[in-house]
């Protein structure tokens, strides 16, 4: 046997690696499944409306049951922390700068679920087109137009843009022009 096997599996044995391997591995499929449960538990069935705190739940349960999970699993590792800080800074610079946009809309989507902007279900004007919102995800929002046309609107431009809430207003806005010869009609039989 050489020597590096031989320091390998004395290393192997001293730290009782067999173990933490199994008790990450548990973790692991413990994260998966309580996650999915989270998710299919309050996913929306169709034609229904989800409320805000059941949205909220679908949308960052699992993200909190993995951020929970990932800690446990570095306690359980014996990182230490001040070396992992310094890691996950130098790693989030470069992953902002890569994915910057991405990280937009996902910051957009946290914030547009925690406020209370707009729900599912209701009217609003994005860029000049009105739908209404059948689906806010954790990268965009989806919009259904009058004519039933899906619109998927990443969730930075919900957060940059004005947004206009026609349900909250208690009527919905729509502007037909009508071509009419203004020689041959009286405007008050118009109106």
């Amino acid at each position: 046997m050489f020597a590096w096997q031989h320091t390998l599996i004395e290393w192997y044995t001293q730290n009782n690696l067999s173990s933490t391997v199994l008790q990450i591995v548990t973790i692991m499929a413990c994260m998966v499944l309580f996650s999915h449960g989270v998710s299919r538990l309050t996913d929306k069935k169709p034609g229904e409306i989800r409320s805000k705190p059941i949205a909220q739940v679908h949308f960052l349960g699992p993200v909190f049951i993995w951020c929970i999970g990932f800690f446990v699993i570095l306690y359980l590792l014996q990182i230490d922390w001040t070396t992992l800080a310094a890691i996950a800074a130098a790693a989030s610079l470069g992953i902002t700068i890569s994915i910057g946009e991405l990280l937009q809309n996902m910051v957009g989507g946290i914030a547009n679920s925690a406020s209370d902007v707009f729900r599912e279900g209701e009217n609003l004007e994005v860029d000049g087109e009105v739908g209404m919102v059948e689906e806010q995800g954790f990268l965009a929002t989806t919009l259904v137009t009058v004519d039933g046309v899906k619109l998927i609107v990443p969730n930075w431009k919900l957060l940059t843009q004005t947004v206009k809430n026609f349900t909250r207003e208690r009527g919905y806005r729509i502007r037909i022009r009508i071509p009419i010869d203004e020689f041959n009609f009286d405007s008050n039989q118009v109106l």
